[in-house]
């Protein structure tokens, strides 16, 4: 066992000092008391540095791409675009990584966002307005309603996401009244349950749904 002729105090492991007055410890040094864990070498950070440093790779490739073309591929920017995009839906996900709604939410918005900047990208067949946005929308419904069951979750900690998906949702009227949307039929099947489902929630959980706005506003 190690001893401190200083301080003197026995020291169990193997250190290099005394961990009170740094002095050199006599004796002899035993094992670890306890075992020292391998550090994973990645971590957030390095997942994040190696993600950043692929998208300025990929964006760099694609200046290059450019510049040997002469600035006639009309898919760099497209694919620059998608490159950022994914770059953020990564962080977020790191960011959100302990919570499971905040990191399901963020990653089907970007979803959706990719899909959408694609098809405009690519002569707007308005394929992402008919059939992506309205299933992202029904799934962020009720995937946050399992969710919020499954971890027992008071209504005003996921009243804010429901409100969120509804609002953003019942937007897509935008687009089936001027025709931007050829399909209509998606989306108003998906505005026409969120509908209900905001009725049903007045109706029959009118009490629950007003506390929960309240102490949201903290009113």
């Amino acid at each position: 066992m190690q001893y401190c002729q200083k301080c003197r105090i026995q020291i169990r492991g193997n250190k290099a000092c005394c961990p009170l007055c740094q002095a050199t410890l006599g004796g002899h040094p035993e094992p670890d008391v306890f075992p020292v864990l391998k550090k994973n070498p990645f971590t957030s950070v390095m997942i994040a540095r190696i993600c950043t440093f692929i998208l300025i790779s990929w964006l760099i490739i694609l200046g290059a791409i450019e510049l040997i073309t002469h600035f006639q591929v009309g898919w760099a920017f497209a694919a620059g675009l998608v490159g950022i995009i994914i770059w953020l839906d990564v962080l977020i996900g790191l960011t959100y990584r302990s919570d499971m709604l905040k990191m399901i939410t963020s990653q089907t918005y970007i979803i959706m966002l990719i899909c959408l900047a694609i098809d405009i990208l690519t002569g707007f067949r308005s394929w992402s307005l008919s059939y992506i946005l309205p299933i992202g929308f029904l799934w962020l419904v009720f995937a946050t309603l399992g969710i919020a069951r499954s971890l027992d979750m008071g209504m005003n900690e996921y009243i804010v996401y429901l409100v969120v998906d509804i609002f953003l949702c019942m937007l897509q009227l935008i687009p089936v009244l001027n025709g931007w949307n050829h399909f209509i039929i998606p989306a108003v099947v998906c505005m026409t349950v969120m509908a209900i489902l905001t009725a049903w929630a007045l109706i029959f959980n009118f009490g629950q749904v007003k506390n929960a706005v309240l102490k949201l506003l903290n009113l």
